[in-house]
Parts: structure tokens; C-alpha cells; sequence
């Protein structure tokens, strides 16, 4: 009992637990929906719906510009209240303007999407287009409230996001408002209220020494941030594309059963994002992660995998039976796979950010990205879903290795 008080009293520990809590009730939440839509929409509909989302977070990566994480790099450097308190709020000023640029991007693009992808997503972009800056909310939060270590508020953050979702499609359950488009506001809306109520406080701040700090900004992200940028428009479209190219040479259903794969596939990375979130402001200088945590970290993406591909058997045996073929099962084995294989990547890849080593993340996502194309358009043509899948297993199984490979040729043993 004594051992048990003395780590509560650790506050690593304590928010590992708390953010881990609330990222167990997110996904749990997230988990029934992702059980729960396919078969109330159907499949084709589900389909259309995965596909607008994978259209959003494919141009969602694009107007990030490195700022925030320029940012992140600064506020954890930073002691001074004042300054954290100032520098937040510029990042939010910087988020105001980039949701507009955003919002007219998604509404040009409405106009061809169709003839783009040979499926009928114009409209419903449209229609969401003033809200589509919400697939930017989670990494901007995240940047902010881990560099800040407002670990608190990045749990709370998280759970209403979800919950939010969750009640917003109980509403439309239950006065029969259930389609494609009711659930795209859902799901964009609860986001933007969540990121709201997590940062008012910062909307009336007064920003001191504002040309001083736009400075600081601007140097950073020339010295890292657009480096981190490039790479995650290298990697992370890259790694997205795959629903595209599905939607393209499949179609819109087939997107929808590869996206439950993925969906499926999330709560394996759980616990890694947690303690990643956590030491994200203590990993500086260059500190190794203690043996205990990396195999504590491969355990872990172990059973999760093991236990997410139980539940999959048994939903796609009785539940999906009649609206998905039961290959889906072997197909979502694959994909946990994957899933698990970025789970155990994940602290490194969080290391590298936090160390500002941008030149090494960079050649990560040149890689990355080039077998990601090559094996997408190559597999997807010759396979269709399952080499999406396949590809998937093989990218992320690169991704470690490399993440790997520069955590230990730069990281400082203490």
C-alpha cells in the first residue's frame, strides 16, 4: 500500500494515468461508434463518409506550415508563465488564419473532387467546408497542451471530443437525423467545441513583446519546424493516400471496410501516445528511455494487438456478417499488425520531435513516403484492399526501424 501511495505521488506517473483513462473512455466511446455506423449507414454510405474524412486529414496536412510545432519546441525550452501564456496565444492568432485559408481550400476543391475520384464527395465537402479545420484541432491540442504539460487538459481535451461525437449521434439515433452529412457535422463540430472550451483562457491574454516572440517563432520554424513540416507532408499523406487510391480503383465501400481495419487498429497505440504525451517535456537533451519503458512499451502493443483482433474475430463472425465479407477479419489482421508495429515507433518518433531533429525526420519521411506510393499504387492495383493492407505492415516495420536506428545513434545515456 505504501509503494502503491508513493507512485500516485509521482506526477509522471499520475498523468500517465489520467491521459490513459480518459484515452481508455475516448476510444471505448470511438470503438462502439465505429461498430455501430457501418451497419446503421451501410456499407456504401459508411464508405462515402470514411472517404470525405480521408479527403479532410489528407489536406489537413498541408496547412500546419510548422508552426506548431516550431511552438511546441519553444514552450517547452520555456520557464517564464508570461511567455507560455503569450506564445499560446499567437498560436491560436496563427490557427485563426490558417482555418480560413483552409475553409476556401475545401470549398474549391468541392467543385472537382467527383471527377477527381470518380465518387460523389463534392457536396458533402461543401457542406463542411467552414468546419474543416477541425482535422487540424487534435495535432494543434496536442503540440500545445504536451509542450505546456497540461497533461490534465489534453485528457479532458480528448474525452469530450469523444463524447461530444457520441451524444451527437445518439441525438441523431434517436430523432431518425442519422446520414452522411449528420454525421460529418458530428464529427467536425465536437472538435472545434472541445478546442474551444480547452483554450478560452488564453483568448484574452495580452500578448507583451509581441514582435519579439514572432521573431523567436519564424526563427525556429526556418531552423525546424518547416523541416518537421516537410515531413509530415512527405509522410503523413503518404501514409493516407491509400484511401484515395482505394476509393479511385475500388470504391467508396471498399474504403469504408479498409477504414474500420484502421479504426480497429487504434486502441493498440494507446498506451505508447499516453506515455509519449507525458514524456514528451522531460525526453530534452537528448535522455535515453529507461529499458523498463521500451519493454513495458513492446508488452503492451503486444496483448492490445492480440485483444483488438479477438474483438474484430468475433464482430465480423456476428455482427457484420451480413454487410462485410469474412475475409474482413484476415484483412484487419494485417492492418492490427501495422497498428501495432506504429505503437512501438511512437516514443521515438516522439523523441526526435522534442530533440529538434528535424534533418533525421525528414530523411524518415522521404523514405517513408517513396515506398508508401510505390507499394500503394503497385499493391492496391494488383490486390486492391489487401495490398493497402500489406502496404500499410511494410511502411510502418520501415518506420521503426529508422525511428530506431536514429534514437540510438543520437540519444544520451544517463
Amino acid at each position: 500500500m505504501a509503494k502503491f501511495q508513493v507512485l500516485l505521488q509521482n506526477s509522471k506517473i499520475r498523468q500517465t494515468g489520467i491521459l490513459t483513462f480518459a484515452n481508455v473512455i475516448s476510444l471505448g466511446l470511438g470503438f462502439l461508434l465505429t461498430v455501430y455506423l457501418p451497419k446503421a449507414l451501410g456499407a456504401h454510405e459508411y464508405g462515402v463518409f470514411s472517404l470525405v474524412c480521408a479527403v479532410l486529414n489528407f489536406v489537413a496536412v498541408f496547412f500546419e506550415f510548422g508552426f506548431f510545432v516550431s511552438i511546441a519546441k519553444i514552450l517547452i525550452e520555456t520557464r517564464d508563465q508570461d511567455k507560455i501564456r503569450s506564445i499560446v496565444k499567437l498560436a491560436l492568432i496563427i490557427l485563426f488564419y490558417i482555418a480560413i485559408s483552409f475553409a476556401i481550400c475545401i470549398y474549391g476543391l468541392s467543385f472537382f473532387i467527383d471527377d477527381l475520384l470518380h465518387n460523389k464527395i463534392g457536396a458533402y465537402l461543401m457542406a463542411v467546408s467552414s468546419l474543416s479545420i477541425s482535422c487540424v484541432l487534435p495535432f494543434v491540442a496536442g503540440e500545445l497542451l504536451k509542450a505546456t504539460g497540461e497533461i490534465y487538459h489534453l485528457a479532458a481535451y480528448k474525452f469530450f471530443c469523444k463524447l461530444l461525437y457520441f451524444c451527437g449521434i445518439v441525438i441523431g439515433v434517436y430523432y431518425d437525423l442519422l446520414t452522411v452529412q449528420f454525421c460529418l457535422w458530428a464529427f467536425l463540430l465536437t472538435p472545434v467545441i472541445a478546442f474551444i472550451a480547452t483554450f478560452s483562457k488564453y483568448l484574452f491574454v495580452k500578448v507583451e513583446h509581441k514582435k519579439l516572440y514572432w521573431r523567436e517563432i519564424w526563427i525556429v520554424n526556418e531552423e525546424f519546424g518547416i523541416k518537421n513540416y516537410i515531413s509530415r507532408i512527405i509522410s503523413t499523406p503518404s501514409g493516407q493516400i491509400n484511401k484515395l487510391i482505394i476509393g479511385y480503383f475500388c470504391g467508396a465501400t471498399d474504403v469504408g471496410l479498409f477504414s474500420l481495419c484502421c479504426a480497429f487498429s487504434l486502441p493498440i497505440m494507446l498506451i505508447s501516445e499516453s506515455i509519449s504525451s507525458v514524456q514528451f517535456k522531460s525526453c530534452e537533451k537528448r535522455r535515453s528511455y529507461s529499458l523498463r519503458y521500451v519493454q513495458l512499451n513492446i508488452l503492451i502493443n503486444v496483448i492490445l494487438s492480440v485483444g483488438c483482433f479477438i474483438c474484430v474475430y468475433a464482430l465480423f463472425a456476428f455482427y457484420y456478417n451480413r454487410i462485410y465479407p469474412n475475409w474482413g477479419v484476415w484483412l484487419s489482421l494485417i492492418v492490427i499488425c501495422a497498428g501495432g508495429l506504429q505503437g512501438i515507433y511512437t516514443p521515438y518518433n516522439e523523441w526526435l520531435a522534442a530533440n529538434g531533429l528535424g534533418n533525421e525526420m525528414l530523411s524518415i519521411a522521404k523514405v517513408y513516403a517513396i515506398l508508401s506510393l510505390l507499394f500503394n499504387c503497385v499493391f492496391i492495383v494488383f490486390l486492391g484492399i489487401w495490398g493497402a493492407a500489406i502496404t500499410l505492415l511494410l511502411i510502418n516495420f520501415y518506420a521503426l526501424m529508422a525511428t530506431l536506428y536514429y534514437y540510438n545513434k543520437e540519444r544520451r545515456l544517463v
